[in-house]
């Protein structure tokens, strides 16, 4: 092979590795790199009642001890755009009721994190007592009826020394409950309540419909009622 045509070979394969290296150079380039996603927080702020809080992935696991944020992992960071799935479990003598702050409702809570986020979660006793209080114009009183309405009460309960003769009536979780006492009735507690804690915030309504006076009076029946007031009182 002639000088000259080894030559031309020779600056042909340099300029196909010149060539070569410039397009793995541009190839190298004009990659697209993935950027990094952003990391965004989730913080578990307490709640009320006692309960557990967590997350699917695990990131949150979160004890509610009397409405405080005890830990162990009441905080994360999570992906921007990940979805997280949070679920209430309440302790032993309690129930979860609803969430609050970014989640809510009463069920699980699906949230797509995309900013700085903090829920919180509501706890109740499954039952909690409520007392009843008389308020009475007369001191020798032997008979009263009242009345009692108001969603999920479970049973209702005299003091000592007095009588009761309930009547129910239940539509969906709301109860209206007819008492006849009878004994020896002044004022104060006359009873108590017992409701599903989820419901003792909530108004119930007691109303006197008849009051009588004891057997030394005969039982003769009020006449005026304006002054007989039973307190349900939390």
């Amino acid at each position: 092979m002639s000088i000259t045509r080894l030559t031309h070979l020779r600056v042909v394969a340099s300029a196909t590795i010149v060539a070569l290296a410039f397009v793995a150079a541009c190839s190298d380039e004009d990659s697209p790199v993935s950027p990094e996603r952003s990391k965004k927080t989730v913080t578990i702020a307490g709640g009320t009642g006692s309960g557990r809080i967590t997350s699917n992935d695990g990131k949150i696991d979160c004890r509610i001890a009397n409405g405080a944020a005890t830990g162990p992992k009441c905080s994360a960071a999570f992906d921007s755009g990940a979805v997280v799935t949070f679920t209430a479990v309440p302790e032993a003598d309690q129930e979860f009721s609803a969430w609050d702050g970014e989640c809510s409702g009463s069920a699980t809570c699906q949230l797509v994190i995309t900013r700085d986020v903090a829920a919180s979660a509501k706890f109740a006793p499954t039952e909690r007592t409520l007392a009843l209080e008389l308020s009475s114009p007369n001191t020798d009183d032997g008979g009263l009826i009242i009345e009692l309405s108001g969603p999920n009460i479970l049973s209702v309960t005299v003091v000592a020394g007095l009588e009761a003769v309930e009547q129910r009536t239940t539509q969906g979780a709301n109860s209206t409950i007819t008492l006849l006492l009878r004994g020896n009735i002044g004022a104060g507690t006359i009873g108590q309540m017992s409701v599903r804690g989820v419901s003792s915030g909530a108004p119930y309504d007691v109303r006197v419909l008849q009051a009588a006076a004891s057997a030394s009076g005969g039982y003769a029946q009020r006449s005026d009622l304006s002054a007989y007031r039973v307190t349900v009182r939390r």
